[in-house]
């Protein structure tokens, strides 16, 4: 756009590139767009890790961290659920929103021994 005006016998002229300012312009509202998203992200409420107990139709007992449990539903959005699996919930409800990857690490609590046997170890070879 070019644009020129006289005044007292002068004479002044400029030009302004259009496509330039509606490129910056849609690189501005992209990264505005970002920026947003990255605050909601960051406003957005944690999800809970919990371990899947047993299952009862579209309902699941979880044991949460604490280790307290709890029967639970699981939203419609979220992929086949089996008991064993680690998921994520939200706090507030509880819901199962997600399954997550199971973890590759062993969890200690799975290999303790409830009950202390009753055999001594001179019966076991005094090993």
């Amino acid at each position: 756009m070019t644009v020129n005006k006289q005044e007292r016998g002068a004479m002044y002229g400029y030009t302004a590139d259009v496509s330039q300012l509606e490129e910056e312009n849609r690189v501005l509202k992209e990264t505005l767009d970002n920026l947003r998203n990255e605050i909601n992200r960051i406003k957005s409420c944690p999800l809970m890790v919990c371990d899947v107990k047993e299952m009862h139709g579209k309902s699941a007992v979880i044991r949460i961290p604490n280790g307290s449990l709890f029967m639970v539903n699981i939203a419609d959005s979220c992929e086949q659920v089996f008991a064993g699996d680690t998921v994520l919930a939200e706090q507030k409800n509880l819901t199962i929103l997600r399954k997550i990857p199971s973890n590759k690490y062993f969890d200690v609590e799975k290999f303790v021994i409830i009950e202390k046997p009753e055999v001594s170890w001179q019966q076991i070879g005094g090993l």
